[in-house]
């Protein structure tokens, strides 16, 4: 790679970490849920097993919320504490995006190492995750430096994957294990390598892993809430026999999420069963198979389950960029030029809905959705969104043709989308996931009654955590439930309706959103 191509490799990915990670609230959803835990760590929480009041977080391991606290802190005189925490998933993937160029090269030869950045970046289910407090960034940063590990012939390669490993668990507990551990073992069986590791070497890497799994299950299995995270971990992997319309559906989630690297992982594997020179096949093969396991077996129907399958499917799609036919290689060109050209106009006929009501369609769709909202013409958005336009035009008419850089326009027209749908959007998505002017409406309501704690009643962490963090205000669970003068009820399109009157007397109503957005917060006085 030249060094221009170096520093537009360089520039894209910097963009694409950063805009979008600071400045916004929490979002609804992972972001504010995770969030949540991180400032319940932040404000005095146990740090051990990562809980919001008494519900133990049994989706993770704490060491991502280590991270984002200590980032946190150490940024909060320049940023506030939910931007510090959420920029620990850009500084994850940046990781990871490293680690896969620098295995990818090992592995594949130079011209690999940008493809397998460019099609990391231009994966569609990455993009949301990647700009959220998302503990699973952790895990794929883990492992991809596992990997990279694992093909370096550095004499302390093996016992830096053994803490890379080691540090997949502690990211995400039994899955990380599944998806690493494994792969130190590969490195025992028959190989034509002449470099094949020795058996001790490997036992030494395994010796690592599970003594840094060992220095914290000890210390945690003191916890209060230890029983609720293994056996969280035992139950996610009990397999179930889903029905037919979840595999259908499953398939649906892996074909968007994971594209455009799954038709090119494909392609490598086609040809290196045919005899084409790429290596590493088997040890790709090796990490693809448990991250699937993980994902069939532990995995819910949500675009961050897949994020596990990332890193096996760029190593094997890298190679397939260089080796695409002429015709197969301009239509992938060809198809991520209309993909993000069609989803760009889209974004300007939705800002344009909101601020000049054109189309009016779309306009009373909006309506429908967010009662009340207008978005007011920003300058400063609009020549953002501006420049992005003119970007994307510019680069249309300058590369080369024939698909040769077809994995640079998927990488690119990524980068502008997300950025163009940051700059008109953002104030559109503070209204609608931003729980902040809920907490502060609630905090005014309590001054009238101080000191009196709350229950709550169909509040998940997202709520939870943002009444903590932006209102100071401590919401016991349902499962904690302490017979309090006070309940604040949340209800969405999916709880069972029911008459609020019989719980106790109505002190303040909170609602938003309409249709299937329809959110409403409502406090109660358990006195009659």
């Amino acid at each position: 790679m030249s060094r221009n191509a170096s520093r537009i490799l360089l520039s894209i990915a910097v963009i694409y970490l950063l805009v979008g990670t600071v400045g916004h609230d929490p979002w609804r959803g992972d972001d504010a849920r995770h969030f949540g835990l991180v400032f319940e760590m932040i404000d005095g929480g146990p740090a051990l097993l990562p809980a919001l009041g008494a519900d133990t977080s049994t989706d993770f391991g704490p060491l991502f919320y280590w991270l984002a606290s200590a980032l946190a802190i150490a940024l909060e005189w320049l940023l506030p504490l939910h931007d510090g925490a959420r920029l620990t998933s850009a500084l994850l993937t940046a990781a990871a995006l490293w680690a896969l160029w620098r295995a990818s090269g090992l592995m594949h030869g130079t011209q690999a190492r940008s493809a397998v950045v460019l099609l990391t970046i231009g994966s569609l289910g990455l993009v949301v995750h990647a700009h959220e407090t998302q503990p699973v960034m952790g895990l794929l940063a883990a492992q991809a430096c596992t990997l990279w590990m694992l093909v370096s012939r550095h004499r302390l390669a093996l016992p830096a994957a053994g803490v890379c490993a080691g540090a997949a668990f502690l990211f995400a507990g039994i899955v990380g294990a599944l998806v690493t551990w494994p792969l130190l073992l590969f490195q025992l069986l028959p190989s034509d390598r002449s470099d094949r590791a020795s058996p001790i070497a490997v036992l030494a890497a395994m010796a690592i892993a599970t003594v840094i799994a060992v220095a914290w299950l000890l210390p945690a299995s003191a916890q209060p809430g230890w029983n609720s995270w293994l056996g969280a971990e035992f139950d996610a992997l009990r397999p179930a026999v889903p029905a037919a319309d979840r595999v259908v559906d499953w398939f649906k989630l892996f074909g968007w999420s994971l594209w455009p690297l799954w038709p090119l992982a494909l392609w490598s594997m086609w040809r290196a069963w045919h005899g084409a020179a790429i290596s590493h096949v088997p040890l790709l093969l090796a990490a693809l198979v448990p991250a699937l396991l993980a994902v069939v077996l532990t995995g819910s129907l949500r675009p961050a389950q897949m994020l596990p399958l990332i890193v096996p499917l760029a190593l094997l799609a890298a190679p397939a960029v260089e080796r695409l036919r002429r015709g197969a290689a301009a239509a992938f060109d060809w198809f991520a030029v209309m993909t993000f050209s069609a989803l760009g106009i889209l974004l300007w006929l939705a800002w344009s809905a909101l601020v000049n009501a054109w189309p009016p369609g779309l306009a009373r769709h909006f309506k429908k959705l967010a009662p009340g909202f207008d978005l007011t013409l920003g300058v400063l958005a609009l020549a953002v969104s501006g420049a992005v336009v003119v970007a994307w035009i510019v680069y249309l008419a300058w590369r080369r043709p024939a698909g040769r850089d077809a994995a640079l326009t998927w990488a690119l027209g990524m980068t502008l989308l997300w950025c163009l749908a940051i700059s008109m959007g953002q104030p559109w998505f503070d209204h609608s996931r931003s729980y902040r002017p809920a907490a502060q409406e609630l905090a005014v309501v309590l001054r009238d009654h101080p000191g009196e704690c709350i229950d709550g009643v169909g509040l998940g962490l997202s709520q939870r955590s943002a009444m903590h963090y932006f209102a100071g205000v401590r919401v016991a669970s349902e499962s904690e439930a302490r017979g309090c003068p006070l309940i604040l009820v949340f209800q969405d399109r999916r709880s069972a309706p029911g008459d609020l009157a019989t719980v106790g007397r109505e002190l303040w109503r909170f609602e938003r959103g309409g249709g299937r957005q329809h959110e409403r917060l409502v406090l109660l006085s358990a006195h009659p």
